[in-house]
């Protein structure tokens, strides 16, 4: 990975891109072109069966195995020219550097102790950086949904094929992604796209207690406005989710300061709310900020995060929190 990607991925992109604003559609076109010429297809979809490979000893729920499975039908991508950005097959894959494939690991959590295939499953990503593991849930025929203020995404994403139905080989069903462009809950035309009635919903590098309640003084540009109370935006989320549907929010760091370094929200991977705020607001708690940050480390091992040029040091400036919810 490039050194920009990693920082990318510790430093939560996703967030600065939302509170910093995203470049118009009339500032991209309406649609990004095809490049002609070389192109780079299959660079970045080889390398995601490289990733299938390095983390399948790693999982083992339903979900993710299936998820790993339908990984290799994943289609190659022409580079597209979005505005004076060109968009590889790797941005468009891996968008600001985390392998899709680290979603084995999110689907493994909320897929413990439940055997029922993930085909069928609704699936919402709230803190969408890329389409990449929406569309891999796709072609394991789950209804993959993700949402992102960006209008940057919503073009890049936009061309012919990149959302829609996903028919399973063989079967007559399908799967499909969409993605829907708005900040949520406090868009109208957003929420109501959104619907209801999920099966998961995911939420990563974004519900940070470094963002929305910072212990000391942070940076204006990390910090993060609800748009509503702590209670209502617990309320949208149990409201999203089906009776016995699972929510996690998970949280890769850096790690915190110490000594005289100044407050790092970045590395504040508390959930923002308490564990009484989500019981109360109707969840089941299952897990509450509980450490990942083994696991983490052994996935960025297999995804290759500790090697090249801009290698991390897992062991010293990798970690990982999470809260897993059930609605009652």
């Amino acid at each position: 990975m490039l050194q920009s990607q990693i920082l990318s991925m510790l430093r939560a992109t996703w967030l600065t891109t939302a509170l910093a604003g995203s470049l118009s559609l009339a500032s991209c076109a309406n649609q990004p072109t095809v490049v002609p010429g070389p192109t780079s297809v299959g660079v970045g979809v080889a390398q995601i069966q490289r990733d299938i490979v390095a983390v399948r000893p790693l999982v083992s729920s339903r979900w993710a195995v299936e998820f790993l499975e339908a990984g290799p039908r994943i289609p190659g991508i022409a580079p597209r020219q979005l505005g004076n950005e060109t968009v590889d097959e790797v941005g468009y894959y891996f968008g600001n550097g985390d392998s899709p494939i680290f979603w084995a690991r999110l689907l493994d959590l909320l897929g413990q102790n439940d055997n029922r295939s993930i085909v069928g499953r609704r699936i919402l990503d709230l803190s969408l950086s890329s389409i990449g593991p929406l569309r891999i849930l796709s072609l394991a025929g789950a209804d993959a949904v993700g949402v992102s203020p960006s209008t940057r995404l919503a073009a890049l994403y936009g061309m012919p094929g990149d959302q829609g139905a996903a028919p399973l080989f063989g079967r007559n069903i399908a799967g499909h992604v969409s993605l829907i462009t708005g900040v949520l809950p406090t868009d109208a035309a957003a929420r109501t796209a959104v619907g209801g009635g999920y099966d998961a919903v995911v939420v990563k590098n974004y519900l940070k207690r470094g963002y929305l309640h910072p212990t000391d003084t942070a940076p204006p540009e990390t910090q993060l406005r609800l748009g509503v109370s702590d209670e209502e935006y617990l309320r949208f989320l149990l409201d999203i989710l089906k009776p016995g549907g699972r929510l996690v929010a998970y949280n890769l760091c850096p790690a915190p300061a110490s000594g005289a370094q100044p407050y790092n929200p970045h590395a504040d991977c508390r959930s923002p709310f308490t564990q009484a705020q989500w019981q109360g607001a109707g969840f089941r708690v299952l897990d509450y900020d509980r450490s990942d940050t083994p696991t983490a480390r052994t996935f960025g091992q297999a995804l290759g995060w500790d090697r090249g040029p801009a290698a991390v040091n897992l062991e010293s400036n990798l970690f990982a929190t999470y809260t897993l919810v059930e609605r009652l």
